[in-house]
């Protein structure tokens, strides 16, 4: 995206790049109107830097949000330079910009990653420990083992081990190796209602009733066959059951749907949740990405749920699907090719 300045400052040339970008005239983009794109809390800091080298005539590259045709704001970057006339004398600034949004976002991520590591694992280790403080007091003075207090330390161990499995997920992305999987043909209903019986205590379990999700199984009659390896299976449901219980509202109802439909075995997880932003579907699933409406730290996780789901369910042979309004909720949809008996 090309722009030019003259001697005062203002923009008097935008290429046609930065025009479809931003989704306006020329006319309305020329002198400072460029600048109504930029967003506020950038407007300042953007604005000193340009103007500051352009006074000093020194080159400059700064990075800013720019509101794009379609709302959304993306990171980009953008240089400028001095120019002169073929006289040698100084005419103002030509700059370029690029769209550096993806790779702003993964590098905010990956400097946030190890603080959210320890931030994800601290609830866990600590309800453990509790809860094994508990169970040896129990021991030590022979009273009978409460089978609540068993179920509960087992859920935390399955919280854990969730948690230590998206790590290495995400250690996986950065070291570029492939997931292997080992596929057979299956019917997806008692895997799927297995799955979804062992994650229920975990969706469910809260100290206060308001807080619990509600999942709920709904399985079309018939067989579901497909060739799926039943460990990823379980790694999709899991992540796409904390996504829909993290951007619900508590207490909010989780469903899940599983049947077949023209020639596709079809397994999806609704929530009444915040929803994406439309124009933002398309992104969700690139590794590190958050939605802008579900910004750290107040939504935790590392960006790498949908990105792991879309890469088990191609590795499948299959695709996945993404419905979604603002305020009203979201549903994930993985389709499977379906085998014949």
């Amino acid at each position: 995206m090309i722009w030019r300045s003259r001697l005062d400052g203002k923009c008097d040339y935008f290429n046609e790049t930065w025009l479809r970008f931003r989704g306006r005239t020329l006319d309305q983009e020329m002198g400072a109107g460029w600048t109504e794109g930029v967003h506020p809390d950038d407007l300042t800091r953007c604005l000193d830097t340009y103007l500051g080298h352009f006074a000093r005539r020194d080159p400059f590259s700064m990075e800013y949000r720019l509101r794009r045709h379609d709302g959304v704001f993306r990171w980009i970057q953008d240089s400028g330079v001095p120019f002169l006339d073929e006289a040698g004398r100084f005419m103002g600034f030509i700059g370029s910009c690029i769209d550096v949004h993806d790779r702003h976002e993964a590098d905010r991520a990956r400097g946030a990653f190890l603080g959210s590591v320890a931030e994800e694992l601290a609830l866990p280790v600590r309800g453990l420990s509790v809860l094994a403080s508990w169970l040896r007091r129990d021991i030590e003075s022979g009273a009978r083992v409460e089978e609540q207090l068993m179920e509960r330390l087992v859920q935390r161990v399955q919280h854990l081990d969730g948690l230590v499995a998206e790590f290495s997920d995400a250690a996986r992305y950065e070291q570029g190796t492939t997931r292997v999987i080992h596929r057979s043909q299956q019917d997806l209903t008692p895997l799927v209602r297995k799955i979804v019986e062992a994650h229920a205590g975990v969706l469910l379990h809260s100290q206060d009733d308001s807080m619990r999700h509600d999942l709920r199984l709904s399985v079309e009659a018939g067989e579901h066959l497909a060739l799926i390896d039943p460990a990823c299976v379980e790694q999709m449901l899991r992540h796409l059951f904390d996504n829909a219980a993290l951007y619900a509202p508590a207490g909010g109802p989780i469903d899940v749907l599983l049947g077949s439909q023209d020639g596709e075995v079809i397994l999806s997880v609704s929530d009444t949740g915040i929803g994406i932003p439309a124009a933002e579907i398309g992104d969700v699933t690139r590794r590190y990405y958050r939605a802008s409406n579900a910004p750290a730290p107040e939504f935790a996780g590392l960006g790498l749920g949908l990105a792991i789901v879309d890469e088990l369910c191609r590795a499948h042979d299959g695709r996945l699907e993404i419905n979604s309004t603002l305020g009203i909720g979201t549903r994930v949809t993985i389709r499977l090719p379906a085998l014949h008996a």
